[in-house]
């Protein structure tokens, strides 16, 4: 393949006779079979496999083919060819429930229990701020819990359940994504665990990094009194994409194969509605130009966003 993006897909007959699937791919990509990870390519390595052991281990006539790059799949093939007996030949087992499977289920169960202790324990009064119904209201009302501390309890029980949401799907679809990240060993449940609380307190301290962040631009464009309100705001935001991301685990893990690019897709969505409600809001609460209230947006939430993407496609 000459001129390719980052992913191609193809059928294969799985009833041909003594003939190999050959792909040579560039290194870094991943090859897919009914859209679960089949294999990784690395160090420019050609993968090879007989089509009658495929047919064998998933009980198949036609499989969908998907091999994808981050980067590019320039200088892609994809050949069938006749089987030589080689031992070189790849092969192919069925990818049993393994310790990732089990830590991935019950870090689901368990990120549920908690979500539902800090529902339990949370007064009335932060009930009634976290509700999605707060984040569509023009009328800003000021209220006394707004300047809580971002280390209060109530505070840290919803931060820390974010973190541990977000952390826990971001490893589930990691892998797949191609992220360059360390990711734990596929078949240890305590890497697993280990690697869960250490990406679940980066996020924690994002979270804090993204007050500092409001507190000082806010500062700067003369916006104080809507910082915690705007740290809310993007706290109902946050939960409303984990519990989505949360959905898409358990539809993924239990159910049926998710298209990735809904993993992309949501959050853009949830940015653009929280921008132009974020937009509203400042509109009615100040009387400052539209430029300055966009130019405040862009320093406060795209920038920081686009920079923090970057990172994670670099």
């Amino acid at each position: 393949v000459k001129e390719a993006g980052k992913k191609v897909s193809f059928f294969i007959d799985l009833n041909q006779k003594e003939t190999s699937l050959v792909i040579d791919a560039p290194q870094g990509s991943a090859l897919f079979f009914e859209n679960k990870l089949l294999a990784r390519l690395h160090s420019n390595k050609v993968f090879e496999a007989r089509i009658d052991s495929l047919k064998g281990i998933y009980q198949l006539d036609s499989a969908f083919i998907t091999v994808y790059n981050s980067r590019s799949l320039q200088g892609l093939k994809t050949i069938l060819r006749l089987s030589d007996g080689s031992e070189e030949t790849e092969r192919v087992r069925k990818r049993e429930a393994s310790a990732d499977q089990d830590f991935f289920v019950f870090g689901f169960v368990l990120v549920l229990m908690i979500a539902a202790i800090v529902r339990l324990n949370a007064s009335p009064q932060v009930i009634y701020l976290l509700s999605f119904r707060q984040i569509f209201l023009s009328q800003v009302v000021d209220n006394p819990f707004y300047s809580s501390d971002f280390f209060s309890v109530e505070s840290v029980r919803i931060y820390s359940m974010l973190a541990l949401a977000l952390s826990l799907t971001g490893l589930y679809f990691a892998e797949s994504m191609d992220y360059n990240f360390l990711l734990p060993d596929g078949n240890s449940f305590i890497s697993h665990l280990i690697y869960w609380f250490i990406y679940a307190l980066v996020i924690y301290v994002l979270f804090y990094l993204k007050l500092l962040l409001y507190k000082f631009i806010s500062g700067i464009y003369n916006f104080r009194r809507y910082t915690m309100i705007q740290n809310y705001d993007f706290m109902r935001i946050s939960m409303i994409v984990s519990g989505v991301y949360f959905l898409i685990l358990f539809a993924d893990l239990f159910l049926l194969n998710i298209n990735l690019i809904l993993l992309v897709l949501i959050p853009s969505i949830a940015l653009i509605i929280y921008l132009f409600i974020t937009f509203k809001k400042l509109n009615k609460t100040y009387s400052h130009t539209k430029l300055h209230l966009f130019s405040y947006l862009c320093v406060s939430e795209m920038v920081p966003c686009i920079f923090l993407t970057g990172i994670l496609g670099n």
